[in-house]
């Protein structure tokens, strides 16, 4: 057994969430690969949707592991509000209030992305870390986005969820194996 794999078994989050979070991934990235031209209201729909099932996923993970139940209850509790933030706001929202939107998305992304980081690093298993990065970098794309020309940020955020997305899968069925 390669020492990779025995991380991955020691790992603190049930293999099942992070299936389901890749899986989740790999429809959000599909999807907007398939509609690129209304990506971004597209875009905060589906991450306020990816967003509340990642927390309620991690509320639900306590009860299977309760090591590191902070993480779980603050990853989750934030996760849910930005994602409940996206459908309580108007639909048509004007140009400022999208940015802000975006901006508080991006952010919270980083900051989901930096609990799932140090959750890793304590023991939570190397597939939290692998996940916490690849949420980075979806809120690097996200706060970044006036860098890159508006056309190219659809395909950046698709490939972005769909290679997490199976990097997550792997993950998942090499840690259950």
């Amino acid at each position: 057994m390669s020492k990779f794999t025995q991380m991955l078994k020691q790992q603190a989050v049930p293999w099942w969430v992070i299936l389901l979070e890749g899986l989740g991934a790999i429809i959000i990235g599909v999807m907007i690969f398939m509609n690129p031209a209304n990506t971004l209201d597209l875009f905060i729909k589906l991450m306020g949707v990816f967003l509340i099932v990642k927390g309620i996923l991690a509320l639900l993970s306590i009860f299977t592991d309760k090591s590191n139940w902070g993480y779980k209850i603050l990853v989750g509790l934030i996760a849910i509000g930005l994602g409940a933030l996206v459908f309580l706001l108007p639909e048509g929202i004007g140009g400022v209030l999208r940015v802000t939107l975006l901006l508080m998305i991006g952010f919270g992304a980083l900051l989901i992305a930096a609990i799932d980081i140090i959750k890793s690093l304590t023991g939570g298993g190397c597939g939290v870390g692998v996940l916490g990065l690849l949420i980075g970098l979806l809120g690097l794309v996200v706060l970044g986005n006036s860098a890159v020309a508006s056309e190219y940020i659809p395909y950046i955020i698709g490939a972005l969820s769909v290679v997490g997305g199976l990097v997550a899968v792997f993950v998942a069925f090499r840690s259950r194996s």
